[in-house]
């Protein structure tokens, strides 16, 4: 009876947790696009610009994140990984879109956010659910 036990609560556990995102997971996330300016962290008086995903919905569970970052699952910092994605993310400023990326969690304070999604693709979200 023990063993049937242990056994299930290791599934309840394993079930849980597979409906986590992990760091490297590819993703698609729903959110308003905007542009933050933060303070840096510690010393540094410095203002930083970074692009965050306002999500629809916020994480219910990401594995070994940091959860001490001010709305932790909320917001997500978007990196940009080609230089041309600067100017076609400019049109997607204060829209409700849809992004595609690898996610990863904050390596340092300049991060802004506990996850940090390395942009893949990105959508207008009513030109998304149209498809």
């Amino acid at each position: 009876m023990r063993s049937l036990l242990l056994v299930l609560g290791l599934f309840v556990i394993v079930s849980a947790h597979s409906t986590c995102l992990n760091v490297a997971d590819i993703t698609t996330l729903t959110g308003k696009l905007v542009m933050k300016t933060y303070s840096g962290p510690d010393d540094d008086t410095k203002q930083y610009k970074r692009f965050v995903l306002e999500l629809d919905r916020p994480f219910d569970c990401v594995v070994d994140v940091d959860d001490s970052f001010l709305e932790w699952n909320k917001d997500v910092t978007v990196l940009l990984t080609a230089e041309a994605m600067n100017d076609k993310v400019q049109q997607y400023m204060n829209k409700h879109v849809v992004v595609s990326g690898e996610a990863i969690l904050a390596e340092s304070g300049y991060h802004f956010t506990a996850i940090v999604m390395l942009l893949g693709g990105i959508n207008n979200y009513a030109e998304d659910v149209k498809k």
